[in-house]
């Protein structure tokens, strides 16, 4: 049986090098369907939720800018990715803003977060790519515009090559 891992492995090929990365095209190729909701909740960014059928869905927050929905979807693909043995028992994981400030996340749901957020932070600006860009001589700035993502997202890329932690 194929993991989520060696199926996500053997999608990604098909991008690299391909700016901005397409986060919906791949998670379809996944098998997951990607949808919005305006949840009628600011606080809530995504969830990635597993049917009775075995079937995943991405939902991101529909009132979120573009760039924080692509980052979501990134996001909830790590989960896909690197959390499949949590669907076994579970069928959703919830990413709330509120949640996550009011200490509402266990010790592992913290680890699960991280994960997810360092993966979503690679799909979305492999390092490698950047560290190239600089020394090409392109700003933060333009790094972000080519990758569809935020200033930050470019500069938590490099933290994390050079040791640094969020």
């Amino acid at each position: 049986m194929t993991t989520h891992q060696q199926l996500f492995d053997s999608v990604i090929k098909n991008y690299n090098g391909q700016y901005p990365t397409p986060v919906a095209q791949i998670a379809a190729e996944l098998g997951i369907t990607v949808a919005s909701n305006n949840f009628n909740d600011q606080d809530k960014y995504g969830e990635l939720s597993k049917s009775e059928a075995g079937k995943y869905t991405i939902t991101y927050n529909s009132e979120s800018d573009a760039l924080r929905q692509r980052h979501t979807i990134a996001h909830e693909i790590g989960h896909f990715v690197l959390h499949e043995e949590y669907f076994k028992d579970h069928n959703a994981i919830t990413d709330m803003k509120l949640h996550f400030r009011n200490g509402g996340y266990t010790e592992s749901d913290l680890i699960q977060e991280e994960q997810a957020n360092n993966f979503a932070i690679e799909l979305l600006v492999p390092k490698n790519s950047v560290f190239t860009m600089l020394v090409e001589g392109k700003s933060i700035e333009e790094i972000a515009d080519i990758f569809v993502v935020t200033e930050s997202t470019v500069n938590l890329s490099i933290g994390w090559e050079v040791g640094l932690e969020w």
